[in-house]
């Protein structure tokens, strides 16, 4: 019986913390084909789709702080406020980043190529879009993937495309959303352990 008892103590002494964050960007950019030299990164909006050549945007989150967690859950929440052109309903997607950027100096000539790719649904008019993410962000914080951000583009070259709000913005700004769970070791003392078969 006592035996028991110190398998039990031993596994309550292991337990997993969960644990919600919402992250805003440290940056976040878009670029255009049309203006590959011009940089975007202080706009209080994106750009995705195409207007006269691709408009891709772009978005890094810090996720040090998270390192070894394990990933419940994680979307990446955008606002969608207005479009040009029939509003896209295909050919929307997400890539991680596969290089380094700041959104202060990135443009069309300079921006990162894809890492992987999620095709999307398209979002909504003028609402929350949500993006799962959760394998990505799984892989950023086991590094196993580093963590340039990640960017969505459209894939085809019909003439349409959609506003979101960027960081820069004073409402609905984008976020990255987690849900993880963070290993709690409370060891058990050797004397508590003793103490048992005293």
């Amino acid at each position: 019986m006592k035996s028991l008892k110190v398998i039990f103590v031993l596994f309550l002494s292991f337990s997993a913390i969960a644990d919600s964050a919402s992250l805003l960007p440290t940056d976040d950019s878009y670029v255009m084909e049309y203006d590959p030299a011009y940089n975007f990164g202080s706009e209080t909006k994106f750009v995705v789709g195409y207007q006269n050549g691709w408009v891709n945007s772009l978005m890094k989150f810090d996720l040090s702080p998270y390192s070894g967690v394990t990933i419940n859950d994680a979307y990446i929440r955008l606002y969608v406020f207005s479009h040009g052109g029939a509003f896209p309903t295909d050919e929307i997607r997400i890539t991680m980043n596969n290089a380094d950027w700041d959104e202060s100096t990135v443009t069309w000539s300079n921006k990162p190529g894809f890492n992987g790719r999620k095709d999307l649904v398209a979002p909504g008019i003028n609402g929350w879009w949500d993006i799962y993410v959760t394998d990505w962000v799984q892989a950023i914080v086991d590094g196993t993937e580093p963590n340039y951000g990640f960017q969505v583009y459209k894939g085809d070259t019909d003439n349409d495309y959609f506003f979101i709000y960027s960081k820069e913005s004073s409402t609905n700004r984008p976020r990255l959303e987690i849900d993880y769970s963070s290993s709690d070791l409370q060891p058990a003392t050797f004397g508590s352990i003793k103490s048992i078969f005293d």
